[in-house]
């Protein structure tokens, strides 16, 4: 599966001197979330 910046937002920072990155789905991410579930249910579903 090829991601992009659509699917997910990323962002990086640093608390203290530690880095730290975040990661958060996106709108089209939880589409694309759902259609692929989708697309399970109805192969299992035959």
């Amino acid at each position: 599966m090829h991601w992009n910046k659509k699917i997910y937002r990323g962002e990086k920072e640093f608390v203290g001197k530690k880095p730290k990155t975040s990661y958060k789905v996106t709108s089209v991410g939880k589409e694309a979330f759902e259609k692929h579930i989708n697309a399970l249910e109805k192969l299992l579903r035959g």
